[in-house]
């Protein structure tokens, strides 16, 4: 799973650079050193972005369609936090209910 998101991010890693370093050359100018530099720069920032942000996104966007959390597991969560809540809860009910007979 890890190998085809990494392998899509860097794909759409490349794109971006590519898109962002031909888009941004100056055409009048373009063996200029300055303007060859910024656009180098820029599509290399663009890369990065792209690669964290699409790494980040499809890794929540796959793990959280593929690998799903069982319904009777989410009372566990938290150290079982929510389940002594739940526990306190129905202790204070039943002893709310037998105290006022």
């Amino acid at each position: 799973m890890i190998h085809w998101i990494r392998k899509s991010a860097r794909i759409m890693c490349f794109l971006a650079f590519f898109a962002v370093f031909f888009l941004d050359l100056d055409y009048a100018d373009p063996f200029s050193p300055l303007q060859g530099s910024l656009a180098l720069l820029k599509g290399i920032t663009a890369a990065v972005a792209v690669w964290l942000l699409f790494y980040i996104i499809s890794d929540m966007a796959f793990k959280g369609m593929l690998e799903d959390i069982e319904p009777k597991e989410d009372d566990v969560l938290d150290e079982g936090l929510m389940q002594h809540i739940n526990q306190e809860r129905d202790r204070s009910k039943i002893e709310a209910g037998t105290s006022g007979k």
